[in-house]
């Protein structure tokens, strides 16, 4: 039996919700405690990639500053004009 996912979707909010603690109380326990392992790994790692983001991040206003002094200095030198104020 095939199931239209957006036909699922566009049911009536209280319906939607029926549904999910229906095919959630189908799971056995067994299988439950895979799929919260995988599911607690998923939050481990989107975690540790928003740590590494904000940590690049950290430091962007430096950096950006650093890479306009930079170019500033190449137009300098290559006796151009600077176009930006």
């Amino acid at each position: 039996m095939a199931v239209n996912l957006s036909d699922l979707l566009a049911l009536p909010e209280e319906e939607r919700l029926r549904l999910a603690e229906a095919l959630w109380e189908s799971l056995e326990l067994e299988e439950l405690e895979p799929l919260a392992k995988r599911f607690i790994e998923s939050v481990r790692r989107t975690n540790r990639a928003l740590d590494a983001t904000i940590g690049r991040l950290d430091h962007f206003d430096e950096t950006l500053e650093r890479n306009r002094n930079d170019v500033r200095a190449a137009v300098r030198r290559s006796a151009e004009e600077w176009p930006f104020a």
